[in-house]
């Protein structure tokens, strides 16, 4: 089954750089979302459909006490907890924080969250319970900024990490995370049941209001003409000719040129995408990335080799987003194309694209 509306609405979204930090309400609680071939609640969703693609994925729940923080893996625990370490040697003091406490464990989350390199996912369930809308004082969360700011806060925002809080309604919970959050129901999505219809009655109907009108009915209007195709766009200009700023017509071409160039085989492993990637960061940041060679091996997985080919590795494994993105750019790819009569590119994944290749560019 097809992972839930709602789901996809946060990836869509997150791809989009629209927000690091969302509420989802609604049925969160009860077993009734599909993932995997399982039936599992709103928060063990998130889990499996975050697990691949985050190192480190882990539910808060609030209570009722003790709080706990439960990870997806024991290894998830591990790299949390040397994350916390290695947050606490740039501060230079640990955090005595007792995961007991759902704002003290929201502490941990937050120090784990200074850290770069290591793409992290947390949900926060019963957030109703957490952050009551009745409740007037809300604890501090100890070693960070207040929890409110979290949505905006450039820690979050310049980040490949997310947050997802889970309440049963965005009434219970307080208006400023409502404020503050990226919004979405666990109805978004959904889609009503098909209703069908007996067509010996249909015509039975339609039949009897002819009889009652006196007159045939009128002929239905004539399908519209197939609409004409726009015409062949000219070949792209040379990169020497290009503004530099046009980031997106740059990546765009690289992708139909790396499509066209590479064998199909290679296209589940992303390999014309990070090929074009690669192309673009080697114009713009030559100082970082060399010259690298992209295929597959024997098994289907991604190969690159030549002197750029550390670097390029560190930066596309370093934000998952990319890989992300370029499965949304290949998603809907159909074939017949060629250099001059290009493929239609699913616009949210090269726009993605364009946003994470452009913070790689700036990056010191």
């Amino acid at each position: 089954m097809s992972t839930p509306g709602w789901i996809e609405e946060i990836a869509r979204r997150y791809l989009a750089d629209e927000a690091s930090v969302f509420l989802v309400h609604g049925e969160v609680e009860e077993p009734k979302w599909e993932v995997e071939g399982q039936r599992v609640d709103a928060a063990k969703a998130l889990v499996l459909f975050l697990r691949r693609s985050r190192e480190v994925v882990a539910v808060l729940h609030p209570g009722p006490p003790p709080a706990r923080l439960e990870f997806a893996e024991f290894t998830d625990r591990q790299k949390f907890e040397n994350l916390v370490r290695a947050a606490d040697m740039i501060h230079g003091t640990a955090l005595a924080a007792n995961e007991a406490d759902p704002f003290q464990a929201l502490g941990r989350i937050w120090r784990a969250l200074t850290t770069i390199g290591t793409p992290q996912a947390y949900i926060v369930a019963d957030t109703q319970r957490l952050l009551p809308f009745a409740k007037k004082h809300i604890d501090s969360v100890l070693g960070a900024p207040d929890l409110f700011t979290w949505p905006t806060h450039p820690t979050l925002r310049q980040s490949n990490n997310l947050i997802v809080f889970l309440a049963s309604s965005v009434d219970a919970v307080r208006a400023e995370l409502v404020e503050g959050a990226c919004v979405i129901p666990t109805t978004f999505g959904a889609r009503a049941a098909p209703t069908w219809v007996d067509e010996e009655e249909l015509a039975a109907a339609a039949e009897q209001e002819v009889e009652e009108l006196g007159e045939e009915p009128a002929p239905p209007p004539a399908p519209a003409p197939p609409p004409i195709a726009p015409p062949s766009l000219p070949p792209a200009a040379a990169a020497s000719d290009e503004r530099p700023e046009d980031l997106r017509a740059e990546i765009e071409r690289a992708l139909v040129h790396a499509l066209c160039e590479m064998p199909e085989e290679t296209r589940p492993a992303l390999v014309p995408v990070m090929q074009a990637v690669h192309a673009v960061l080697a114009v713009h940041r030559p100082d970082r990335f060399g010259l690298a060679v992209f295929s597959v091996d024997e098994e289907g997985r991604a190969v690159v080799e030549g002197e750029g080919a550390d670097a390029f590795t560190d930066a596309w494994k370093g934000d998952i987003a990319l890989s992300a993105a370029g499965g949304m750019v290949l998603k809907e790819l159909k074939g017949g194309f060629s250099e001059a009569r290009p493929p239609q590119l699913d616009g949210t994944g090269v726009g993605a694209l364009v946003r994470r290749v452009r913070r790689i560019i700036e990056r010191a």
